[in-house]
């Protein structure tokens, strides 16, 4: 068989080309298991163009809000790093983190920030501090039998 009989791969196709495919893939697990079937598929599933389908919109407003700051090198390494773990933002009284399946964003409110029914009344409620917390007051319910 010469070079020019040889049956055309994905790593023929152009890397622009390979991305757009790519970029029809719907979640960040589908991107993952693309990665391992061709080296191509490998090199475009890490371009930028591909993770940052699975940011939310407003990621750069997120990551402006942040406590601390996000370092990161790609928008892959940004996308794991929201999905693993939450971040804090506006001076610690909500948390961020993306689901790692779908991209969603959760939230981790602080106690203070919401409005608790009987919030005031030490019958039901009592504030307090746990020190491996992140919040600086929580918000416990109390039983009472």
């Amino acid at each position: 068989m010469t070079e020019s009989d040889k049956a055309p791969t994905i790593s023929d196709l152009p890397e622009g080309c390979v991305t757009d495919i790519l970029l029809s893939i719907t979640s960040p697990r589908d991107a993952c298991r693309a990665a391992s079937i061709s080296k191509a598929l490998n090199l475009a599933v890490d371009s930028d163009a591909v993770w940052e389908r699975f940011l939310p919109p407003d990621y750069h407003e997120i990551i402006a809000r942040e406590v601390s700051p996000v370092v990161f090198e790609s928008k892959k390494q940004l996308y794991h790093l929201l999905s693993e773990s939450y971040i804090i933002l506006d001076r610690g009284y909500l948390g961020l983190k993306l689901d790692r399946q779908s991209g969603r964003k959760c939230y981790l409110l602080g106690a203070m920030d919401l409005s608790i029914a009987w919030g005031n009344d030490t019958r039901y409620w009592e504030w307090g501090h746990i020190p491996e917390s992140r919040s600086s007051s929580l918000s416990m319910l109390g039983f009472f039998l």
